[in-house]
């Protein structure tokens, strides 16, 4: 991920760990509603969390959305579309009120020693002078490293992490109320 290549509104995203809640919520919601819950809605789920970052986006934004995904799982069980690596990657979405989507994928391959690919690019990403606007949604594993992570950092940055539970010390969204909205399951 080089710097001249990053927008000023950047999401990056555990794509496995997203893909774990949003079947974690739809086994949940098949339970209590006795019906199968159709998958969710990928671009549903990204205006959704841009939205839940708080981050003031206008119909003429750009936003760099990251998918990380392990080698080997890039598909997605619980979202459509499905494929990262053929429906997602390289291509773009447009937002009547939010702007333009721009969506790509980085696998992590394990060839390294050291942090996981998802904490070196906020490390990354969190240096840049060019991002202005970052959005994490890490794996609960992860969540306090990135936290800490942020927490720390100097810039003038504003940063949101999308987790289940909040952290403290750092800005943090809902993830669950993204993934219920891109469910088709809106709060009123």
């Amino acid at each position: 991920m080089e710097q001249k290549q990053f927008k000023e509104t950047v999401m990056i995203v555990d794509a496995n760990y997203l893909d774990r809640v949003g079947g974690d919520f739809r086994v949940g919601l098949k339970a209590e509603m006795g019906q199968e819950i159709p998958a969710a809605d990928l671009a549903e789920w990204i205006v959704s969390a841009a939205i839940e970052s708080g981050v003031l986006l206008t119909s003429k934004s750009e936003t760099q959305v990251v998918f990380v995904c392990e080698k080997g799982h890039s598909a997605l069980r619980h979202f459509v579309p499905m494929s990262l690596l053929t429906e997602v990657d390289g291509l773009a979405f447009r937002d009547e009120q939010h702007g333009e989507f721009l969506m790509s994928v980085v696998q992590d391959e394990h060839l390294y020693e050291g942090d996981p690919l998802l904490v070196q690019s906020v490390e990354l990403l969190l240096a840049s002078s060019v991002v202005k606007n970052l959005v994490i949604v890490p794996d609960a594993e992860q969540a306090s490293t990135v936290a800490d992570m942020v927490g720390k950092a100097t810039s003038d940055q504003q940063v949101k992490l999308l987790t289940i539970k909040p952290l403290e010390g750092v800005g943090c969204g809902q993830l669950g109320y993204t993934v219920l909205d891109a469910l088709g399951l809106h709060s009123s």
